[in-house]
């Protein structure tokens, strides 16, 4: 199959540079028992070693193994370091069609499909001993039944923290003119439209949260509670209950969906997926199960492209938020101020939006800064003053703040439908599990 994500040699060396000094020993050996293939640190780690030479020793075994398992043991150690900025912006610049994946993986899901129906096929509905079917197959599935039934409920798991974050991001987007810092409190009419999103919210945060850890279960709660106190203090129809109301949820969604966020990452990272992927033997004679094992391979790591396209969106989000802070004040803040957090932004929605977007937004941020410097500077910026910088810096940055919350939610939906789209393995797993029951050990002595 043509894998989605490819590298050139230029390109891998480009990630590997941009990785390893992020990296210690323990990361690669890490990745390297996540990664698609067999190899494992025997086989890769020299006697002596720098970091340097450790990754490339590691590539240079695993491209023989399989070109493209070592392109996938680079992205396993680029997801264990990812909530790095640095990390994020070396990536980012060495090789942006990182955080470009596509859209959908229908084939994937058809083809891993297709396989998990020829497994359950080889086994009988009731076995007994004696009766195993394909033995091999039975035991091999037996021997890694927990990390088969960990994929399978994780996925459910997967869904619940993508459904509370869309709630959170559809009342951060859609309710975005009453919650900004110089927003005025809402009218009746929107007062009912935010009750609405309130009520989304809610209703995503008293999902089973079950398998999640502990700290997860406490953003559900809070998420819940803050729902459900801003949706009765704005109830009261008093404007100061609504003031309160607002700065709680401002807070509320700085907070939370980050955190939301970096659990989706973990929980796809620390899933058993090479176990899943090994269900399907590398068997020639089988063309449907050699193809559904590069099909989990691919759609593993795609995935794990779009967690991580989603969380560069998140810490960008969050820098619209500090921006979004200091252009509240009545004067244009100082640009010592403004740079660390809004040249960062305006780097990695370069990287994330499409050209169009980019010269709608980006370009003319930085035209506005011109002209600010141009009004506290003369001799640094190049373009005439406007009577009202501040006003300039605030109108260009709503612009940037739109196109920002506009793609990125854009991204969270397709990304829903495709977890969603994900959910349907969970009954061709669940088939070919109760075929291999809890009790198999004993089937096979």
């Amino acid at each position: 199959m043509a894998w989605t994500l490819a590298a050139d040699p230029i390109q891998l060396e480009k990630l590997r540079a941009a990785t390893y000094q992020f990296c210690d020993a323990a990361d690669v050996e890490l990745a390297l028992r996540r990664y698609p293939g067999n190899r494992g640190r025997g086989d890769t780690f020299p006697d002596r070693f720098t970091l340097d030479s450790l990754t490339q020793s590691c590539i240079d075994v695993l491209s023989r193994e399989n070109p493209y398992y070592a392109l996938s043991f680079v992205l396993r150690l680029i997801e264990q370091k990812w909530s790095s900025a640095p990390l994020r912006r070396s990536i980012t610049y060495a090789v942006p069609s990182l955080v470009r994946p596509p859209r959908g993986f229908d084939p994937q899901i058809a083809a891993v499909e297709k396989g998990l129906g020829v497994l359950a096929e080889a086994l009988p509905e009731n076995p007994g001993r004696g009766s195993l079917g394909d033995e091999t197959l039975f035991r091999g599935i037996c021997e890694n039944r927990g990390d088969i039934e960990a994929v399978a409920s994780s996925l459910e798991r997967l869904g619940a923290l993508k459904a509370l974050h869309d709630a959170l991001h559809m009342l951060q987007v859609l309710g975005s003119g009453w919650l900004s810092p110089v927003a005025a409190r809402p009218l009746a009419g929107e007062a009912a439209s935010i009750q609405a999103l309130l009520q989304g919210v809610t209703a995503a945060a008293a999902a089973d949260t079950f398998g999640l850890p502990p700290d997860m279960t406490a953003a559900f709660e809070r998420c819940r509670d803050g729902a459900a106190d801003a949706a009765r203090r704005l109830g009261t129809g008093d404007g100061d209950e609504a003031a309160f109301a607002c700065a709680s949820l401002r807070a509320l969604l700085i907070r939370e969906p980050p955190l939301i966020d970096e659990a989706m990452l973990a929980l796809w990272r620390d899933l058993p997926w090479r176990s899943f992927c090994a269900l399907f033997p590398t068997d020639p004679t089988s063309p449907a199960l050699v193809e559904a094992r590069d099909a989990a391979i691919d759609l593993g790591d795609t995935l794990r492209r779009r967690l991580m396209e989603h969380a560069l969106w998140q810490a960008s989000d969050l820098r619209v938020y500090a921006v979004e802070e200091l252009l509240s004040r009545p004067a244009a803040p100082p640009l010592a101020d403004l740079q660390p957090v809004l040249l960062p932004l305006l780097n990695d929605l370069r990287t994330l939006l499409d050209p169009s977007a980019v010269a709608r937004a980006v370009t003319p941020m930085g035209d506005a800064i011109l002209r600010h410097l141009a009004r506290t500077d003369p001799g640094v910026g190049r373009a005439p003053p406007t009577p009202d910088d501040a006003g300039d810096l605030r109108d260009a940055f709503d612009e940037v703040r739109r196109c920002a919350r506009s793609a990125f939610l854009d991204v969270d939906q397709k990304l829903r439908a495709d977890l969603t789209r994900l959910l349907t393995l969970k009954g061709p797993i669940e088939l070919l599990l109760a075929r291999v029951p809890p009790h198999c050990g004993f089937l096979l002595l």
